[in-house]
């Protein structure tokens, strides 16, 4: 009953940018694509799969939270007399091994997946950057995996409390515009230039088959879908941004 008795759904727009940070895969979409040699079947299979398998985690995790949480505790007055609890905490020192171990194990493999999806894409994209310009450079893989973890590294040795403020930053602009705006916008873009370069095509007197340079969609409901991803963004963006 502790999940259903008090919601307090005004409140999830706040949690959004940090629920955006936890799921975003997109820089490793490169790495997938790369790795299954552009099999859109096994592209999709494997982006499926591998947001499915989180999702659940991060349902159970959320449900055994605040499921936790008495239904009769006074949050404020808890937080002001300090005698607040994270419920994370609650559960892990609770009487029930399993739960505790699961919560921890949890914790342990959200951080490791992430490390490990930043590092594979953050690692290809500088080989990318590096390939136009020194092409020799980007095949220096202890080059590229400095370039990854040691600025990372500086700053969390330099402000190790800057991790909750970054989180919730990164998820209100860099993540939203760069994996919510600037993807729907390259896409269309794309299905602009196509429709241009398919009807001087059709109009030529060439015999060059238009379907010769064709790319399969893989977003379907055209640009209004991807006009609600953007206004979306924008619309997290802008109540992050003015809501106090």
């Amino acid at each position: 009953n502790a999940l259903t008795s008090n919601p307090h759904w005004e409140l999830m727009a706040k949690m959004a940018p940090t629920a955006l940070t936890s799921m975003v895969y997109h820089n490793i979409i490169p790495v997938v694509c790369s790795s299954l040699e552009g099999d859109i079947g096994k592209i999709r299979t494997s982006v499926a799969i591998g947001s499915l398998i989180p999702l659940l985690m991060f349902v159970s995790l959320d449900g055994a939270v605040l499921g936790s949480v008495s239904q009769f505790m006074n949050e404020s007055n808890a937080v002001i007399s300090g005698s607040f609890q994270d419920p994370l905490d609650i559960i892990m020192k609770g009487d029930n091994v399993l739960i505790s171990n699961f919560v921890g194990a949890f914790s342990e493999l959200a951080i490791l997946t992430s490390f490990i999806g930043f590092v594979f894409g953050l690692t290809e994209f500088f080989a990318d950057v590096f390939q136009s310009k020194k092409p020799s450079i980007s095949q220096n893989q202890s080059l590229l995996f400095g370039c990854t973890l040691i600025p990372p590294l500086g700053i969390a040795l330099a402000a190790p409390d800057l991790f909750f403020a970054a989180l919730d930053s990164a998820g209100t602009y860099g993540i939203t515009l760069l994996f919510g705006i600037l993807p729907a916008a390259m896409v269309w873009k794309i299905r602009a230039e196509r429709a241009d370069w398919m009807q001087a095509e059709s109009s030529s007197n060439t015999n060059r088959n238009s379907n010769e340079f064709s790319i399969p969609q893989l977003v379907p409901g055209g640009n209004a879908v991807l006009a609600a991803v953007i206004a979306s963004a924008v619309a997290l963006i802008a109540y992050s941004t003015f809501t106090p």
